[in-house]
Order: C-alpha cells, then sequence, then structure tokens
C-alpha cells in the first residue's frame, strides 16, 4: 500500500494526472464542482472510453455552474445529482474519487475554483483495498439516493433553452425552469416537477 498527501495548489495538478492515468474506470462523489479544467479532464478520458461516473450535491453551487454537466453524458460518462432540496435533505458533503478499483482519493477539496487557492488536502492512497471497497459501497449507497440526472436542452421555436434552478435565502426557489442563454425563465417549472425528470 502507498498513501501520499497533498495540500493547497499543487491537488489541483494532481488530481488532473490521476484522471487521465486511468485505465477503466473513475468514479466521483463531490459536493460541489465548478472547475472547468478537471470537468473537461473528466469529457476527455470518457470519450477516451473509460467509464466515468460523478455524484454531485442537488444544490444551488451546482446549479449556478457554468459547466455543461450534460456535456459529460454527451460523451458516455454519467452524472448524478442527489439531495431533493437544500432545506429537507442533508447536504451530500462527501469529496472521493476512487480510479481503476485500486487509488482512493479523498480529503477537503471540493472540484472548484475557489479550492485551488484555499487551504485544502486530499490523501491519494493506492492499493488499500479495504478503504477502496468501504468508499465503493457508499458510492453505490449514494447511486440508490440520485433525484435526477441533468437534463440535455431543449429547443423550442429554434430557441436553445437550457436547465436553471437558481434558490433564494431560506431555499425557497425563486427561478426553475429551462431559460434563454440570458436565463430569462422561458418556460417555469415546479421544483417538484424538476425533480421528476
Amino acid at each position: 500500500m502507498k498513501v501520499n498527501t497533498y495540500f493547497d495548489k499543487e491537488i489541483r495538478n494532481r488530481l488532473i494526472a490521476s484522471f487521465k492515468n486511468a485505465k477503466e474506470s473513475i468514479e466521483i462523489a463531490v459536493t460541489w464542482f465548478t472547475d472547468k479544467e478537471l470537468f473537461a479532464t473528466l469529457c476527455e478520458m470518457s470519450r477516451n472510453g473509460i467509464r466515468v461516473e460523478v455524484i454531485l450535491a442537488n444544490n444551488y453551487i451546482n446549479h449556478e455552474s457554468s459547466i455543461r454537466y450534460e456535456d459529460l453524458r454527451d460523451v458516455g460518462g454519467q452524472i448524478f445529482l442527489i439531495g431533493e432540496s437544500e432545506k429537507e435533505s442533508p447536504l451530500m458533503h462527501l469529496k472521493f474519487c476512487i480510479i481503476d478499483n485500486s487509488i482512493l482519493i479523498t480529503g477537503s477539496y471540493n472540484y472548484t475554483y475557489k479550492a485551488h487557492i484555499n487551504h485544502e488536502n486530499i490523501i491519494i492512497s493506492e492499493e488499500d483495498y479495504k478503504s477502496i471497497l468501504d468508499f465503493h459501497s457508499k458510492f453505490t449507497q449514494l447511486k440508490h439516493k440520485v433525484v435526477h440526472t441533468p437534463t440535455a436542452s431543449l429547443i423550442l421555436n429554434n430557441q436553445l433553452l437550457i436547465p436553471y434552478g437558481q434558490y433564494q435565502k431560506g431555499s425557497s426557489i425563486a427561478k426553475w425552469g429551462f431559460c434563454d442563454e440570458n436565463k430569462n425563465i422561458i418556460i417555469p417549472l415546479s421544483y417538484d416537477a424538476c425533480i421528476q425528470v
């Protein structure tokens, strides 16, 4: 078994290198994902035949991210959101990655731009099969709690519409539905309707 610890600004490059070294699979459970470079690397790996699955919190930070999460699905990966609402569901606050069922990455690092400038840590363990099995079991358990997967864009009257959600303080929904590129709601949805997708 081999264990290495990384801190702060070296983490993002270490994650990218680890993703690029994957031979079979990448499984990620992380609360927030707004880092486009990390996401692009996952899309690249999925395009190259690596099985990529990502579980995120169904949270306004992810909803307002400029990342088009469905891009991963479009190249063969899977992305899942868990938690029905910020008010009623516990936040999925895990941060781990399993690569090829032989490498475990875990620590305080969310896959966000802010994390890249924060004081953060990750531990990369290789061939710690007991821990990998425990985390894989948790990953599988989380997939059974999936509320929905990000949906593809919608075209209406030759206008491209994208899914959009925005929360107010206190977890009330201010806007939810399909919007134009300026985030003007064109087709409003109730939150309950959206999570049935």
